[in-house]
């Protein structure tokens, strides 16, 4: 017996995009070492329902389309955003009503990058996108403690987005604080050659508190190289790679 789709209510399927990376914060003083900070790209919505609001890069997905191909559609779309790490993190759909416009199932993904090889491309974009600070008000990283601090404007300062978006937030960060440890997820958010500081600082952030012993805990991941930082701003430190 043939099962007759006319039977089911239609719904849609969108994904919302996690796109993280790090970055040194706002120093006056240049003989003191620049501290890291978490941020996060956001886009302004130009149309109902959240108009004016800030949100996660996100779209509908194509008939034809796989769910990963959508995620980078948008990305380039929206935000003119290519080549980047993503992985799938959760599908949303528990909440019938999260979406005025009709039943949406949405899938999560995370992008992960070094902020010097994300390229954001205005010309290509379609909305205005910006990057914030991620601030939390703990060491966990709870949806309601959440806030979100313009880079360009740090008199901006929000704490809602549209639709879930701040609960994705905050289970993509929660997944990859839960793995980091275990998994080379941190790898991505550093270049290539990287200090041991670099990614110490990755993980640190991540995981909201100190790691001890860092160089013995990731000894079996990375191997040095011949290279080392150029020591103009301060001491030359020896750069690393993953093994």
């Amino acid at each position: 017996m043939k099962c007759d789709f006319s039977t089911h209510h239609r719904m849609s399927v969108a994904t919302d995009v996690v796109v993280l990376t790090t970055d040194n914060k706002p120093l006056n003083n240049k003989r003191k070492v620049a501290e890291k900070g978490l941020q996060i790209l956001l886009v302004k919505r130009d149309e109902e329902p959240y108009n004016g609001c800030w949100a996660l890069p996100a779209g509908f997905v194509n008939f034809d389309e796989p769910l990963l191909e959508c995620a980078k559609r948008k990305l380039r779309e929206k935000v003119g955003l290519d080549d980047i790490y993503l992985e799938q993190l959760y599908s949303y759909g528990d909440d019938v009503n999260r979406d005025i416009r009709g039943r949406v199932i949405s899938i999560g993904y995370i992008a992960l990058a070094p902020k010097e090889k994300i390229l954001l491309n205005s010309e290509r974009a379609s909305k205005e996108a910006e990057w914030f600070w991620i601030e939390s008000s703990t060491s966990e990283w709870e949806v309601d403690m959440l806030s979100f601090i313009s880079v360009l404007d740090s008199s901006l300062k929000i704490t809602s987005l549209a639709f879930d978006h701040r609960m994705i937030i905050a289970d993509a960060l929660n997944r990859i604080k839960n793995k980091i440890m275990y998994t080379d997820v941190g790898f991505h958010l550093v270049n290539e050659l990287f200090t041991v500081k670099e990614l110490q600082t990755v993980y640190e952030l991540m995981l909201g508190r100190q790691v001890q012993a860092f160089r013995r805990v990731l000894n079996d991941k990375i191997v040095e190289t011949e290279h080392w930082t150029d020591g103009k701003a301060h001491r030359p430190a020896r750069l690393f790679k993953q093994r």
